[in-house]
This record gives structure tokens, C-alpha cells and sequence, in this order.
């Protein structure tokens, strides 16, 4: 027999956590893409190599980061079926 899951609050509902997850790891994402794009279009590709590798390690980071977070926050909260959320999330 399953046990009910508690009322959760509102930050752990599948719609705000996969939105405020996307828009942190979205604008995470983009501003350091910024500089990738920009320097392209001054020509100044010297770096261009060096930021795409460090935008794609801070991606890494980013993603892990919130994923377990918000997996932590939902098993916290005495939720039993976060396999899903964390899916969803990373």
C-alpha cells in the first residue's frame, strides 16, 4: 500500500519547478552564449574556442546542479515519486 504524498507547497509543483528550472538553466545558458556570439561577429576568434568549452562546462554544472536540487527539495518534502521530476528537470 502506497503512503499519500503531503501537500506539497507551491514551489514543488511539476509546472513552476520545470519553469523556473528551464528559465534559470536558459539564461544561464544564453548570457554566456552571448559573448561566444559576439565575439564571432567582431572577429575575434582567438577565445571563441576557450568559451564554447567553458559554456558547455557551466552548462554541465548548471543542469546537475538544479536537477539535484530540486530533487532533493521534493524528497525532502516526503514525496515518493520524484523519479519523474528529476527527469523532467535534468
Amino acid at each position: 500500500m502506497r503512503r499519500p504524498i503531503p501537500e506539497q507547497p507551491f514551489y514543488l509543483s511539476n509546472e513552476f519547478t520545470i519553469a523556473f528550472g528551464s528559465l534559470l538553466m536558459f539564461s544561464t545558458i544564453m548570457s554566456e552564449f552571448h559573448f561566444v556570439i559576439t565575439s564571432v561577429w567582431r572577429s575575434q576568434m582567438i577565445g571563441l574556442f576557450g568559451f564554447i568549452f567553458l559554456n558547455f562546462n557551466l552548462m554541465i554544472i548548471v543542469v546537475s546542479t538544479v536537477s539535484v536540487l530540486i530533487t532533493y527539495l521534493t524528497v525532502q518534502a516526503q514525496n515518493w515519486s520524484w523519479a519523474w521530476r528529476s527527469y523532467f528537470m535534468g
